[in-house]
Protein backbone atom coordinates (compact mmCIF):
# COMPACT_ATOMS: atom_id res chain seq x y z
CA UNK A 1 0.00 0.00 0.00
CA UNK A 2 2.86 2.56 1.04
CA UNK A 3 4.05 2.17 -2.49
CA UNK A 4 1.13 3.57 -4.19
CA UNK A 5 0.04 5.66 -1.13
CA UNK A 6 3.54 7.68 -1.17
CA UNK A 7 3.73 10.65 -2.81
CA UNK A 8 -0.14 10.90 -3.96
CA UNK A 9 -2.47 13.20 -2.11
CA UNK A 10 -4.31 11.11 0.80
CA UNK A 11 -8.11 12.28 -0.79
CA UNK A 12 -7.11 9.97 -3.23
CA UNK A 13 -5.64 7.05 -1.44
CA UNK A 14 -8.28 6.81 1.01
CA UNK A 15 -11.09 7.05 -2.46
CA UNK A 16 -8.67 4.01 -4.24
CA UNK A 17 -8.43 1.86 -1.76
CA UNK A 18 -12.01 2.48 0.39
CA UNK A 19 -14.02 4.05 -2.20
CA UNK A 20 -17.12 3.34 0.27
CA UNK A 21 -15.82 5.99 2.74
CA UNK A 22 -16.61 9.72 3.20
CA UNK A 23 -13.19 10.26 1.30
CA UNK A 24 -13.35 14.22 2.58
CA UNK A 25 -13.60 13.08 6.28
CA UNK A 26 -10.97 10.43 6.52
CA UNK A 27 -8.33 12.68 4.73
CA UNK A 28 -9.11 15.57 6.87
CA UNK A 29 -8.99 13.03 10.30
CA UNK A 30 -5.41 12.05 8.69
CA UNK A 31 -4.02 14.84 8.21
CA UNK A 32 -4.87 16.10 11.86
CA UNK A 33 -2.88 12.85 13.32
CA UNK A 34 -0.03 13.66 10.91
CA UNK A 35 0.27 16.91 12.34
CA UNK A 36 -0.35 16.35 15.74
CA UNK A 37 2.49 13.38 15.59
CA UNK A 38 6.03 13.91 14.81
CA UNK A 39 7.53 10.83 16.18
CA UNK A 40 10.89 10.16 13.93
CA UNK A 41 9.70 12.99 11.60
CA UNK A 42 13.44 14.82 11.00
CA UNK A 43 15.13 16.74 8.76
CA UNK A 44 16.70 15.43 5.48
CA UNK A 45 20.29 15.43 5.38
CA UNK A 46 21.81 18.58 3.33
CA UNK A 47 18.25 19.64 2.94
CA UNK A 48 19.13 23.30 4.85
CA UNK A 49 22.34 23.28 3.51
CA UNK A 50 21.01 23.29 -0.10
CA UNK A 51 18.26 25.74 0.77
CA UNK A 52 20.73 28.51 2.09
CA UNK A 53 22.52 28.44 -1.31
CA UNK A 54 19.09 29.13 -2.66
CA UNK A 55 17.33 33.00 -3.29
CA UNK A 56 14.20 32.89 -1.25
CA UNK A 57 12.04 33.59 -4.05
CA UNK A 58 13.73 30.49 -6.55
CA UNK A 59 12.28 27.29 -4.66
CA UNK A 60 8.72 26.26 -3.89
CA UNK A 61 8.32 23.06 -2.06
CA UNK A 62 5.14 20.82 -4.04
CA UNK A 63 3.57 18.56 -1.71
CA UNK A 64 0.82 16.03 -2.08
CA UNK A 65 -0.08 16.61 1.61
CA UNK A 66 -2.00 19.65 2.48
CA UNK A 67 -0.66 23.26 3.15
CA UNK A 68 -1.34 22.84 6.81
CA UNK A 69 0.59 19.54 7.03
CA UNK A 70 3.44 20.54 4.99
CA UNK A 71 3.70 23.89 6.64
CA UNK A 72 3.88 21.99 10.58
CA UNK A 73 6.38 19.47 9.51
CA UNK A 74 8.56 22.51 7.69
CA UNK A 75 8.27 23.87 11.58
CA UNK A 76 8.81 21.27 13.15
CA UNK A 77 12.20 20.65 11.32
CA UNK A 78 13.33 23.81 11.47
CA UNK A 79 12.88 24.51 7.79
CA UNK A 80 12.47 27.21 6.00
CA UNK A 81 8.88 27.80 4.59
CA UNK A 82 8.78 28.78 1.38
CA UNK A 83 7.43 32.08 -0.36
CA UNK A 84 5.22 29.28 -3.02
CA UNK A 85 4.06 25.62 -1.33
CA UNK A 86 2.33 24.23 -3.23
CA UNK A 87 -0.05 21.84 -1.53
CA UNK A 88 -2.94 19.32 -2.25
CA UNK A 89 -5.63 21.40 -1.76
CA UNK A 90 -4.35 23.68 -4.98
CA UNK A 91 -4.82 21.38 -7.20
CA UNK A 92 -7.19 19.26 -8.90
CA UNK A 93 -5.30 16.35 -9.76
CA UNK A 94 -2.26 14.95 -7.91
CA UNK A 95 0.88 12.90 -8.49
CA UNK A 96 1.79 11.42 -10.99
CA UNK A 97 -0.20 14.00 -12.81
CA UNK A 98 1.97 16.95 -13.57
CA UNK A 99 -0.46 19.69 -12.78
CA UNK A 100 1.46 20.24 -9.49
CA UNK A 101 4.76 20.80 -10.88
CA UNK A 102 3.37 22.85 -13.31
CA UNK A 103 1.41 25.06 -11.12
CA UNK A 104 4.54 25.81 -8.98
CA UNK A 105 6.63 26.61 -12.13
CA UNK A 106 3.95 29.36 -12.91
CA UNK A 107 4.15 30.57 -9.27
CA UNK A 108 7.78 30.78 -9.24
CA UNK A 109 7.05 32.71 -12.98
CA UNK A 110 9.38 30.45 -14.95
CA UNK A 111 8.97 27.72 -17.46
CA UNK A 112 8.84 24.17 -16.41
CA UNK A 113 11.97 22.92 -17.81
CA UNK A 114 14.18 25.56 -16.17
CA UNK A 115 13.46 23.88 -12.86
CA UNK A 116 14.61 20.75 -11.02
CA UNK A 117 12.71 18.87 -8.47
CA UNK A 118 13.88 16.92 -5.44
CA UNK A 119 11.81 13.84 -4.75
CA UNK A 120 11.06 10.59 -3.36
CA UNK A 121 8.24 8.74 -4.69
CA UNK A 122 7.62 7.12 -8.28
CA UNK A 123 4.38 8.56 -8.67
CA UNK A 124 6.64 12.73 -7.63
CA UNK A 125 9.06 11.59 -10.29
CA UNK A 126 6.32 10.54 -13.01
CA UNK A 127 4.63 13.98 -12.17
CA UNK A 128 7.89 15.83 -12.82
CA UNK A 129 9.05 14.30 -15.70
CA UNK A 130 5.22 14.77 -17.26
CA UNK A 131 5.59 18.15 -16.97
CA UNK A 132 9.41 18.40 -18.32
CA UNK A 133 11.18 18.97 -15.51
CA UNK A 134 14.85 17.43 -14.86
CA UNK A 135 14.20 15.06 -11.51
CA UNK A 136 16.89 14.02 -8.72
CA UNK A 137 15.60 11.54 -6.31
CA UNK A 138 16.93 11.09 -3.29
CA UNK A 139 16.16 7.42 -2.11
CA UNK A 140 14.69 7.43 1.55
CA UNK A 141 11.76 6.18 1.38
CA UNK A 142 11.98 4.15 -1.51
CA UNK A 143 14.79 1.67 -2.57
CA UNK A 144 17.06 3.27 -5.77
CA UNK A 145 15.75 0.86 -8.38
CA UNK A 146 12.16 2.43 -7.52
CA UNK A 147 13.42 5.54 -8.68
CA UNK A 148 15.11 4.81 -11.84
CA UNK A 149 13.09 7.08 -13.85
CA UNK A 150 14.58 9.89 -12.30
CA UNK A 151 17.61 12.01 -14.29
CA UNK A 152 20.12 11.17 -10.92
CA UNK A 153 19.21 9.04 -7.94
CA UNK A 154 21.39 10.40 -4.26
CA UNK A 155 20.98 8.47 -0.63
CA UNK A 156 21.25 11.77 0.55
CA UNK A 157 20.44 16.12 -0.29
CA UNK A 158 24.14 16.05 1.34
CA UNK A 159 25.07 14.12 -2.06
CA UNK A 160 24.27 17.36 -4.54
CA UNK A 161 25.91 19.94 -4.83
CA UNK A 162 24.59 23.64 -6.11
CA UNK A 163 26.27 26.32 -7.84
CA UNK A 164 24.50 29.34 -8.02
CA UNK A 165 25.35 31.89 -11.02
CA UNK A 166 23.63 35.15 -12.59
CA UNK A 167 23.50 34.64 -16.26
CA UNK A 168 25.78 37.82 -17.25
CA UNK A 169 23.69 38.47 -20.65
CA UNK A 170 20.05 38.30 -19.20
CA UNK A 171 20.51 38.44 -14.95
CA UNK A 172 18.60 35.15 -14.62
CA UNK A 173 19.98 32.72 -12.07
CA UNK A 174 21.25 29.84 -13.16
CA UNK A 175 22.10 26.58 -10.99
CA UNK A 176 24.58 24.23 -11.83
CA UNK A 177 23.44 20.78 -10.10
CA UNK A 178 26.22 18.14 -9.80
CA UNK A 179 25.23 14.71 -8.69
CA UNK A 180 27.72 12.00 -8.74
CA UNK A 181 29.90 12.92 -11.81
CA UNK A 182 26.91 13.93 -13.64
CA UNK A 183 25.77 17.59 -14.08
CA UNK A 184 22.37 19.29 -15.27
CA UNK A 185 22.33 22.93 -16.13
CA UNK A 186 19.20 25.07 -15.76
Amino acid sequence: MLDVAHGRRTIETVQLFTPYLDAEAEAKELERAEIEDTTGLLKADGAAALLAILPPDSWAVVTSGTRALATARLRHTGLQIPSVLVGAEDVEKGKPDPECYLKGAELLRTLAERCVVVEDTPAGIQAARSAGIAVIAVATTHLSSKLSGADAVVRALSEVRLEVKNAAESGDLCLEVLVENRTHEN
